[in-house]
Parts: C-alpha cells; sequence; structure tokens
C-alpha cells in the first residue's frame, strides 16, 4: 500500500525525498507527493544502493507558468451632458404679452394675438384693435375707406348730391352728409356746415337704403335731403329741420329723388307719387300751390327722378314719361308745352335709368346715352349748345350710371368718369373752369357712380372710396377744408 501526501506551498520551490524515491517538482505552486513502498517491493528500478537496478524513470514534466495578465479594457466614453428642463409643464407657467394668449407646446411657452387682436406694427405684443382700426380691419394690412366696424370695413355703397351739400350711405345703412347746413338738410341735429362727413340721426330703424338731396336758391334759399330707411319708410330734413322726421303714411319705398321744390317717389309694387312746390304740374296734379301730402302720378314704373320744375319717370316696360314745366323742352316729347300729367318721352325704349337736371333730363339704354332740354352751357353734351325737345345722342359709349346737377351732367363707364356742362368752379374735374360741350374724361379709375351738387362732384370708385372736386365755400367736397379743389380731391372720414 502506498500513501501520497500533497502540500500546497505558493511561490515556493520544495524539494522532498523519502526513502530514497523521486520527488515531483512543480513551478510556482509545489506539490509534493510522498510515496511510500507497499508489500510488494520492487518495481520501478532500485535505488542507488542497490547498484543493480535500472536507473528511476525520470520526473514528469512540470506544470507550465500562468499566462499573463490581461489588459485593462478602455476607458468608456462620458456620458452626453443632460438637456434643460422644461420652460413649462402647461399654460399656467407662461405669461401673455398685451393682448395676447399663452400656451405651453411641448414645454415651451408660446403666444398667440388674442381674437380680435393683431400684431400689425413693430411694437411688441398684439396692440392692433382687428375690430376698429381702420387700417388694419380684420386683418393686418386691410384697408377701409371709411370706418372698420367689427372686424369688417363699413365704406360708402352710394353717393348723391344736394344745395351746395352731399351725402353718401354705408354698407351698414348708416347716412353721412357734409357741406352747407343752414338749413338742416345735413341731419346732424344743429343748423352748422360741416367740412367733412357727418352723421345722420336716423330715426328707427336707423339705416336707410337710399340718399338724396336738392334744393333751390329762387325766391329764398331751400335745401333738403331725403333717404329711404331699411324698413321702407321715407324720413327728410332741412327747410330749417336739422332732425330727420318720417315722411306720414308712407310705406314699402324702392326708391326716391328730391329736387328743387318737390319730391318723388316710387313703391316696391311700382306706384309713384310726389309732393311739395307745384306751381308747374311737377308734383303730377293740375292743382297749383305747396302740396304736403304726396299725390299719387300713377303705376307700373320702377324708377323716378326730380328736376328743377319736372319729374321723369321710368316705366317698367323701358320706356319713359315726363311731367311738369316744359319751357325748355325737358319734357322729351318735341314740344315745349307744359303738362301735369305724364306724357312720353319721344324715341326711346329699353331704358335702364332715367335723370332730371335743373331743366333738363337724361336717360340711357343698352344702345346710348341720350339728353333734351336745356343746353345753354352744353349740358346735353352733344358738341352744341342748342336745347333739344327730345332726346339726342351724346358720344358716351357703354354708359352704367349718370347724374345730373343744375347745369351740368356727369356719366360712368367701364370705371371712366366724363363730365359736361357747366364749369365755373371746376365741378368738371379736369383741372379747368371752361365749360365743356361734349363729355370729358377725368382723372379717375374704378368710378362706378356719381353724386353731383350745385357746383359740386363725387365720385364713388370701386373699394368704397370716395373723391370730390370743384367748389368748396361750404366744405361740401369733404376734405375738411374750404379750399375749393380743381381734381378729385379724397374725402376726409372722421
Amino acid at each position: 500500500m502506498r500513501t501520497r501526501v500533497t502540500t500546497w506551498m505558493p511561490g515556493v520551490v520544495a524539494l522532498v525525498v523519502v526513502s530514497g524515491y523521486g520527488c515531483k517538482q512543480i513551478i510556482g505552486w509545489e506539490e509534493a507527493t510522498i510515496w511510500e513502498p507497499d508489500a510488494g517491493g520492487g518495481g520501478g528500478g532500485a535505488g542507488g544502493i542497490g547498484g543493480d537496478g535500472a536507473g528511476g524513470a525520470g520526473g514528469s514534466g512540470g506544470v507550465g507558468g500562468s499566462g499573463g495578465v490581461g489588459g485593462s479594457g478602455g476607458v468608456g466614453g462620458s456620458g452626453g451632458v443632460g438637456g434643460a428642463p422644461p420652460e413649462c409643464m402647461d399654460a399656467g407657467d407662461c405669461q401673455a404679452g398685451l393682448n395676447q394668449v399663452a400656451a405651453c407646446e411641448m414645454g415651451t411657452c408660446v403666444s398667440t394675438c388674442a381674437a380680435g387682436w393683431g400684431d400689425c406694427t413693430a411694437a411688441p405684443g398684439c396692440e392692433t384693435d382687428l375690430g376698429t382700426t381702420k387700417a388694419h380691419c380684420g386683418a393686418c394690412g386691410n384697408a377701409c375707406a371709411a370706418f372698420c366696424k367689427v372686424g369688417s370695413c363699413n365704406d360708402p355703397v352710394s353717393v348723391a348730391g344736394g344745395y351746395y351739400h352731399h351725402c353718401a350711405v354705408l354698407k351698414g345703412g348708416e347716412v353721412y352728409c357734409w357741406g352747407r347746413g343752414e338749413k338742416g338738410e345735413l341731419g346732424a341735429g344743429n343748423l352748422q356746415t360741416q367740412l367733412k362727413p357727418t352723421k345722420v340721426n336716423l330715426p328707427a330703424p336707423g339705416t336707410a337704403k337710399q340718399v338724396d338731396g336738392g334744393g333751390t336758391s329762387g325766391g329764398s334759399y331751400l335745401a333738403r335731403t331725403c333717404a329711404v330707411l331699411a324698413n321702407g319708410t321715407v324720413a327728410c330734413w332741412g327747410d330749417g329741420n336739422a332732425s330727420p322726421t318720417l315722411v306720414a303714411s308712407v310705406s314699402n319705398i324702392a326708391q326716391i329723388s328730391v329736387g328743387d321744390g318737390h319730391t318723388c317717389m316710387v313703391d316696391v309694387v311700382g306706384s309713384v307719387r310726389c309732393w311739395g312746390s307745384n306751381n308747374y304740374g311737377q308734383v303730377g296734379t293740375s292743382q297749383g300751390g305747396y302740396l304736403s301730402t304726396p299725390v299719387q302720378v300713377g303705376t307700373g314704373y320702377a324708377q323716378v327722378c326730380a328736376g328743377a320744375n319736372h319729374s321723369c319717370a321710368l316705366k317698367k316696360d323701358g320706356s319713359v314719361q315726363c311731367w311738369g314745366r316744359n319751357f325748355q323742352g325737358q319734357l322729351g316729347n318735341g314740344s315745349t308745352t307744359d303738362s301735369s300729367t305724364p306724357v312720353n318721352v319721344s324715341n326711346l325704349a329699353g331704358v335702364l335709368e332715367v335723370q332730371c337736371g335743373g331743366e333738363f333730363s337724361c336717360a340711357r339704354n343698352p344702345l346710348g346715352l341720350y339728353c333734351w332740354g336745356l343746353n345753354v352751357v352744353g349740358q346735353l353734351g352733344t358738341g352744341g349748345f342748342l336745347n333739344a325737345s327730345a332726346p339726342v345722342s351724346v358720344d358716351v359709349t357703354g354708359a352704367d350710371s349718370i347724374a345730373l346737377a343744375y347745369n351740368f351732367t356727369g356719366a360712368t363707364a367701364a370705371g371712366t368718369a366724363y363730365l359736361w356742362g357747366s364749369n365755373a368752379t371746376g365741378q368738371l374735374g379736369n383741372g379747368t373752369k371752361t365749360n365743356a360741350s361734349k363729355p370729358v374724361a377725368i382723372g379717375l379709375q374704378g368710378a362706378t357712380m356719381l353724386g353731383l351738387a350745385t357746383t359740386s362732384s363725387c365720385a364713388l370708385l370701386t373699394g368704397g372710396r370716395v373723391r370730390c372736386w370743384g367748389d368748396n365755400t361750404f366744405g361740401q367736397i369733404g376734405d375738411d377744408t374750404a379750399v375749393s379743389k380743381l381734381t378729385p380731391t379724397p374725402v376726409v372720414w372722421p
């Protein structure tokens, strides 16, 4: 039996010899083995003492040394810089500027203009009221001609002339007048002249569809203005009454015209009624004097006009009838005889509009423009100065509106304004004071209608702009001065 005893000793080399037997050597760690012979004796060669046995077997090779320590791993890269904390968690963490609304979007505060406000200037915040600012109405850069009302432009849709005054109806139905006001013709509740538009204090419902003015200096200075209100009633003012007053027992009116001393209107079913001075039958009845109650002239009409001492009306069939004084042929029936009942104007058909002046009249149809009556200063536009008791052609092609004053005439065609007749105060707008017996185009673009007064003119342009020119003694140009102008000048709105 053999017994093996092993001892591990780090870093030590030891040699142990027992009973002449060999030993096993290990580098680094040593394992000492002691062999004890068993009862069998001999195998493996005798030791050196015996001398005769074979040499002992060589010791086994030593265990190889342990491998070198591996290199350490590379140093890891540093972590990225942590992100900035969010600016906000909700809108309550954000502060709004002037007229702004703050919000929190993905951790960042953002501001937008509050409803009805805009950032239209270089100033910080939302400083512009889009509901009332004329230059920025409803949106930055959206400019109005006259007013901004609840974010929409409230600009003129029609203009009219009176006796040294003008008026306009706005989109919202408000009426503004300017010029001479000594008789209350401006409807502002006083007898003052106004150099720029002033609002008329209309009775209920407070808005109008159409306005017209008139008056005369014959005998005594008279001036008045009337409007068709939105509900079809009629209010008039002037002749000493500065506050608009409803005309009694009148309803469903579609259009009105104010002459020198009388007024005519047509209702929605085509009935024409007139009232006022009737010295020549211009009211449509043989009863003379002044008639304060409207008198029915006839039915089947579409439009009416009142001149100095005569009236005309467009029939629904496109023909024209006139009545009243006819001394200058202003009734257009080929005679110079007055008539208190309507007479047919000669050689006119398919008429779209008729207008009355001092002692002359004009009408237009798809074929052309025609005038008749007095022509002493070229107001008929024929190139001469002879009166005409029946319609004569005027050289304006494609007229889409016409307007007449006491002794001068105007028309618009494809955006161009033409005027002719008296020009003593520059009312023709061509930069001179020379009368014109033929139509003269003036420097306006986008003209849609004209409103002619006694010695001044106004034009409505596209976009609601109004330009006026001529005599400005009473501020009738509306540019906030009393200086006359020979060319179109912008009206200054309050």
